[in-house]
């Protein structure tokens, strides 16, 4: 059975597949490295409770995942921001 993080590496290489294929999407999508699947879903599966598999020191990462999870535990608990 595969891993999270290699289905959710599955998933973003099929979506930026199918979006840089896409007419109307093409000029947001089309011309990403061929590694930037593989980065989302490293950061979707760490910002979502997975392992942590991106180095963050000197960069902007921790402050937005700190953001994002914040985000998600309020609205998990209920609570108002």
């Amino acid at each position: 059975m595969a891993s999270g993080a290699e289905v959710l590496e599955a998933l973003m290489v099929k979506f930026y597949q199918r979006v840089s294929a896409d007419e109307l999407l093409w000029p947001l999508f089309g011309e990403m490295a061929a590694d930037h699947p593989r980065h989302v879903a490293q950061f979707v599966g760490e910002v979502t409770g997975g392992r942590t598999t991106i180095p963050l020191a000197g960069t902007a990462m921790p402050r937005c995942w700190f953001i994002i999870s914040g985000e998600i535990s309020q609205k998990h608990s209920g609570a108002s921001g």
